[in-house]
């Protein structure tokens, strides 16, 4: 198998409640900030394991494409500053 090159991620929505990748408290189902999601951890386990198979040493690039972060605060702090304008 020729080396990975490239690893291409699209549209992880880290942080947004109802994506896998993010690690929800059992219970109360908020964000635990502190952990990764057994998802997002095997997600991880497969990549190293992947690279691993590169014959050369060089590490393959990374892009991250579409909505890596879930920037909903960013939307709410932007409708109060509309808001207090008026």
């Amino acid at each position: 198998m020729p080396d990975i090159r490239y690893v291409v991620i699209s549209d992880m929505h880290l942080g947004e409640e109802d994506s896998v990748l993010t690690c929800l408290r059992e219970g109360n189902w908020q964000i635990n900030w502190r952990e990764a999601s057994p998802t997002l951890i095997s997600l991880v386990e497969c990549l190293r394991y992947l690279i691993k198979q590169n014959q050369s040493k060089t590490k393959p690039t990374l892009i991250l494409l579409g909505d890596i972060l879930n920037l909903r605060w960013r939307q709410t702090t932007r409708r109060q500053w509309a808001s207090s304008d008026s």
